[in-house]
């Protein structure tokens, strides 16, 4: 009897600068694994754009064997990213986002980022699958 595929997706994350000035950039690089045994299918990210900061650039590396399918708010689009990949073999995926700091956001307070993933494939651990990074905003 053969095993249905398996595969353990999971998801990283860190925040620069932290803590982070008002009205200035904060970029977040994204890492997006699949430790196998098997292919991920039908894998889908999901980034709300953080609440307190506006979308300034997402960038998805090179990953040569696989591709996701990327969608960045627009003006009047939803404030959240999402990337498709129908097949994505063991490896890790890259990302950046940059966004940026509200100037009225009010000083020591603090900025979450959270974000997720999905397969269509079993994943036998899936608690990593959801990361959140917080990043304080500077304190005078």
């Amino acid at each position: 009897m053969q095993l249905p595929p398996e595969a353990d997706i999971s998801l990283a994350q860190s925040a620069s600068p932290d803590p982070v000035a008002p009205d200035s950039d904060l970029t977040y690089s994204i890492e997006v694994s699949n430790a196998g045994p098997d292919s991920a299918t039908s894998v889908l990210l999901t980034e709300p754009i953080p609440s307190g900061t506006t979308f300034v650039l997402w960038d998805a590396k090179n990953f040569g064997q696989f591709v996701f399918a990327c969608e960045a708010p627009g003006q009047l689009g939803p404030q959240e990213i999402r990337c498709f990949s129908p097949t994505f073999p063991p490896g890790v995926a890259s990302f950046t986002l940059v966004v940026h700091v509200d100037p009225a956001l009010e000083a020591c307070s603090v900025i979450t980022n959270t974000l997720s993933v999905s397969s269509s494939t079993t994943d036998p651990d899936p608690s990593n699958n959801t990361n959140t990074a917080t990043t304080q905003v500077a304190c005078p």
